[in-house]
């Protein structure tokens, strides 16, 4: 299999042009540079690595439920839910709602950066953008990921695609703010591979086989970058050997003449 040139761009700013790219699938992935201020990072970067609300981040395996992964997390996720029965959910939403006034709390006089993000592209996005209504859930968004070394990651890779019965989108993305990086790896790799052989490779558990892929294009990013990119391409993330890894990220839909929603 061969694979298709690159389509990454790297820029000082987002612009409608980047998004509109990224829905018509010309884009794989978008990074903005200094997005966010590196010393308002760093302290939201410690104070995610010291919480008491850092857990697990379990990972949601169509036919096995939730299973644990390498990486933590702060923050409730909408996968927490796939297989709630809906007092559980109703419970979920009113962690989403103390999550929330936790991390802007925290996060004053700033915003935090995922929140900037849905702020800017409520701007630049004809719709608007706001936070996704599932069922009746308001969900968390701009979770926070840790990871620490020795990590080898590069695990196979895999696509993310939240179930239509919760949301009905043409496209997925997801928005991920570098706020503590390790020496060296930990970049987002991408495979640029048409979706029909995506289609085909994916396994029931939303992975693919590395080995039968072409290389990946590997996205560095620097502290302070935010990247966006479309999830049904396949991506994982780079190991490292050293260091701590330390992201806050969120999905976002696109669907035409709808709003961009976000969730987490």
């Amino acid at each position: 299999m061969q694979a298709r040139s690159g389509r990454i761009v790297s820029h000082r700013y987002l612009r409608y042009e980047h998004l509109r790219s990224l829905c018509d699938r010309e884009l794989l992935a978008v990074q903005i540079k200094s997005f966010y201020r590196n010393d308002v990072a760093a302290r939201l970067a410690g104070w995610f690595q010291n919480s008491e609300a850092r857990k697990n981040y379990a990972v949601y395996k169509q036919g096995s439920g939730l299973s644990p992964s390498t990486t933590d997390k702060i923050g409730s996720t909408m996968n927490e839910t796939y297989d709630l029965k809906e007092g559980a959910i109703k419970s979920f939403e009113m962690q989403a709602r103390s999550d929330f006034q936790e991390f802007r709390e925290f996060c004053r006089p700033y915003i935090s950066p995922i929140e900037e993000l849905r702020l800017l592209l409520d701007e630049l996005w004809p719709n608007g953008a706001s936070i996704a209504t599932i069922g009746d859930v308001k969900p968390f968004v701009g979770i926070a990921r840790i990871v620490s070394a020795p990590n080898p990651c590069n695990d196979d890779p895999h696509v993310d695609c939240i179930p239509g019965y919760l949301l009905q989108l043409e496209e997925q993305f997801s928005a991920i703010a570098y706020l503590q990086m390790p020496p060296e790896g930990g970049g987002l790799q991408i495979w640029d591979i048409a979706s029909d052989s995506v289609a085909k490779l994916t396994r029931e558990d939303g992975t693919l086989d590395r080995t039968l892929l072409p290389a990946p294009a590997t996205v560095v990013p620097g502290v302070g970058d935010l990247v966006i990119l479309n999830t049904r391409y396949p991506h994982t993330v780079a190991g490292f050997k050293n260091g701590v890894r330390i992201v806050q990220s969120s999905f976002f839909g696109y669907r035409p003449s709808h709003p961009l929603v976000f969730w987490s």
